[in-house]
């Protein structure tokens, strides 16, 4: 099903690094992943109608408790955070400058 092209193809796409042990798991996980759908249009689904929502409960808010605005929730966020600067949470660097 999936060739090792595929992989290839699939690492520059995401400019990850893999090593030949990592390259055969990812290759088998797909290809499992990819049979799995192979066996779900094999499963009939005439005289089943279609949905807009997998769940037609409507959710609202609670109403014992109180709704918050964006901002008030922002602003609960960065108070709980352990580290702020500025009222901005601060959080290490995953970007490197080249």
């Amino acid at each position: 099903m999936i060739s090792d092209r595929d992989i290839k193809k699939l690492k520059e796409l995401s400019r990850i690094d893999l090593g030949s042990k990592e390259e055969a798991r990812i290759k088998k996980d797909l290809e499992a992943i990819l049979g799995y759908f192979e066996k779900l249009k094999e499963v009939s689904v005439d005289g089943i109608e279609e949905m807009s929502f997998a769940s037609e409960i409507s959710v609202s808010a609670r109403e014992d408790e109180e709704t918050l605005s964006p901002p008030e929730i922002a602003s609960q966020l960065v108070e709980a955070a352990p580290e702020k600067e500025e009222g901005y949470i601060k959080v290490k660097a995953v970007l490197q400058k080249e």
